[in-house]
């Protein structure tokens, strides 16, 4: 009976630690910042310094297009309410700049920067939804 008893107490206090560490580590997550933290701290530097912003919203792109310098940086930042990615034309290949692509959704309320270091018109649109267009003129 003792010894079903120390069992029951041992198991208790098992179950109650995994459990406190359990929820310590899903309320408090490890402070290591991800690349699209990285990212967004990054987009709201230029956007602070008065960068280029290009904000995707549930109509498309605004402004529809930006003129910068070469080697200059823009940033997209997603306020559509849904997932977007910026790209260059030509859909679905983004060939025609290859590097001009996000390479993967961007979340709403996330950005997405990218430094320019060719000359030309570049056209680009929303992998996600090709019908929202925009240019990037760079000189």
């Amino acid at each position: 009976m003792v010894l079903v008893k120390e069992f029951k107490t041992s198991l208790l206090v098992l179950v109650s630690i995994l459990l406190f560490f359990g929820l310590y580590l899903f309320y408090f997550p490890s402070k290591t910042p991800s690349v699209k933290d990285e990212t967004l701290f990054i987009a709201k530097d230029i956007v602070a310094k008065g960068g280029i912003v290009v904000t995707i919203t549930p109509n498309g792109f605004v402004p529809f297009e930006v003129t910068i310098k070469q080697g200059e940086k823009v940033v997209w930042l997603n306020e559509s309410g849904v997932y977007a990615w910026p790209a260059s034309d030509l859909h679905p290949t983004h060939g025609i700049y290859p590097e001009f692509d996000s390479l993967e959704p961007i979340p709403d309320g996330q950005a997405w920067v990218f430094t320019f270091d060719k000359a030309g018109a570049w056209q680009f649109h929303d992998h996600l939804k090709p019908n929202r267009r925009g240019l990037v003129r760079v000189e």
